[in-house]
């Protein structure tokens, strides 16, 4: 059990108005396992959210928390001898009060009424063979509107979460000059996407696929060397919207250098 206790004062100097809300709010959780073998287990949770929301709406009118009810059923899988785990879960969430861009004036936030988020993820991680790591996701989001308002359809997509998403990361160990090093190359996938949330709006942002490269070389028993290229071949995408007239431009290629000490 989680209890919040949440005030908030806004205040426009330019019209002398004064906005102030106290919220309070407990948050239960529950959650059942069940082992039916040494090597797998299912599991099902329940939990009910509270997030506040900072701010005012274009008429000056502090915004009611964030509220949440979600489910969620899985079963995780682990094998020892080849050092592999996976889960499996399926999810449903409902939310109230979320914040999105106003379509009439994206200078200012709206919520959204209802939305309903449901879907699958899925994950495998560990060794392949000797030496060759793994790291996999992926998951199918149905985010929608479930109740609007004259602002927002009732039915609508959300606005920036794909239905399909996943990542994929490959490394190799080896011994390189006689010390312990790795190369590993990783891809991330995010689908289209809506890029606002206006009811007549057919905005979408198109699905991309970037790459990075990962690399790492032990000098000695006290010190690393790593590199990371983000974004290797420099893929032009957008990552995020609130509106036509807003749009994030994913970063471009970056290459990060460190090396790391241990005393």
């Amino acid at each position: 059990m989680r209890i919040d206790r949440y005030q908030q004062s806004v205040e426009n100097r330019r019209s002398a108005v004064v906005n102030q809300q106290s919220l309070q709010s407990h948050s239960p959780r529950i959650g059942v396992v069940y082992q039916s073998a040494p090597h797998l287990a299912f599991y099902l949770s329940a939990s009910k959210g509270f997030r506040p929301n900072s701010g005012v709406s274009i008429d000056n009118t502090a915004f009611q928390a964030e509220q949440s009810h979600s489910y969620e059923l899985g079963m995780k899988w682990e094998n020892a001898q080849k050092n592999l785990s996976s889960t499996i879960a399926v999810f449903n969430i409902d939310k109230k009060n979320v914040l999105t861009t106003n379509p009439v004036n994206t200078d200012f936030s709206v919520t959204a009424g209802e939305l309903n988020s449901k879907g699958l993820e899925f994950d495998l991680e560990g060794e392949l063979n000797k030496n060759l790591k793994l790291a996999a996701a992926y998951a199918y989001t149905d985010a929608k509107v479930s109740r609007g308002d004259n602002l927002i359809l009732t039915g609508s997509r959300f606005p920036n979460v794909p239905r399909h998403s996943g990542n994929l990361v490959l490394k190799q160990n080896c011994q390189l000059a006689g010390n312990a090093s790795g190369l590993g190359i990783g891809m991330q996938y995010i689908g289209e996407r809506y890029g606002d949330v206006a009811i007549s709006s057919q905005f979408m942002l198109p699905a991309y696929t970037t790459v990075k490269l990962l690399a790492d070389y032990r000098i000695n028993r006290q010190m690393q060397l790593n590199l990371q290229v983000n974004n290797l071949f420099n893929r032009q995408y957008y990552a995020s919207a609130y509106s036509q007239l807003w749009v994030q431009p994913g970063s471009e290629r970056q290459v990060r250098v460190n090396l790391r000490v241990s005393l």
